[in-house]
């Protein structure tokens, strides 16, 4: 009887021991660990960067940056859906209330093109920031998605998937719809698509990097790359712009545009 309960003690110890030692295979390179995909989804945050001015133009109250109007020097935020008209009456003035102090920015290369900038390049303002640009004409783009534009030029990690079509709905991509997936920049064909893209941002971004534009051209100098605004051949009027000094309101959030075309 004592050797049986001796034998089931040691059996019991040696158990034991084996149990607390560390799995080899574990501590070996090569052992099994989490997928990639699995990592990198986990690492990837969805955002869309914004730009606002801290009080409005017109009552000096703090805006709500669900109110803005889109202008040709970029959105311009408000306190309250009133203050629409009077911005677009007086778009520069607006502008200069709302951003009093212009940074300049020099990125190096154009964020239309990609072509390197000179020193003494064109230079367009949007919601106070100096952007250089490596010719006139992209200058129309610059302003059109102002907030893809001020996306890339003030974070140059931020890089452009180009996709001419939305990964969630299929329909062609809208100007200044877009999310960033981590550093990647994702265009959309509305802004309520950014709920769609945070159920699954790795998923989303892969289908975004296979719907580029075709020939994997860059929106401006006359190539209509189905992104939201292509450029315009020089000395073509464009068809659908508005005569100078015409607005248009749109949407809930009260936007439109002055087509004014120099700061």
């Amino acid at each position: 009887m004592i050797r049986v309960l001796f034998l089931l003690s040691s059996l019991f110890l040696a158990t034991a021991v084996f149990a607390q030692e560390p799995n080899p295979a574990a501590s070996k390179p090569g052992a099994s660990k989490p997928a990639a995909s699995t990592v990198q989804a986990s690492a990837l945050e969805v955002s869309v960067p914004a730009f606002p001015n801290g009080t409005c133009p017109i009552m000096g109250k703090k805006v709500s940056e669900k109110l803005f109007v889109d202008t040709d020097r970029g959105r311009i935020y408000m306190c309250c859906k009133a203050c629409t008209k009077k911005i677009l009456g007086d778009v520069p003035k607006a502008h200069a209330t709302a951003y009093p102090v212009v940074k300049k920015l020099d990125p190096g290369d154009c964020p239309i093109t990609g072509d390197k900038v000179k020193k003494d390049a064109e230079r367009v303002v949007i919601q106070g920031y100096s952007i250089p640009v490596c010719c006139e004409e992209c200058i129309t783009e610059v302003r059109e998605n102002s907030q893809i534009v001020l996306a890339q030029a003030t974070n140059p990690k931020n890089v452009d998937i180009e996709n001419a079509t939305c990964p969630i709905t299929g329909k062609a991509v809208e100007k200044n719809a877009f999310c960033l997936i981590g550093d990647s920049l994702v265009r959309l064909s509305s802004p309520e698509c950014v709920e769609e893209v945070k159920k699954d941002p790795a998923k989303v971004l892969e289908k975004a990097k296979t719907l580029k534009a075709p020939g994997d051209a860059k929106p401006g100098h006359g190539k209509d790359d189905g992104r939201g605004g292509a450029g315009k051949p020089k000395g073509k009027p464009n068809e659908n712009e508005k005569p100078k000094g015409e607005e248009k309101a749109k949407g809930e959030h009260g936007e439109g545009r002055d087509h004014d075309e120099h700061p």
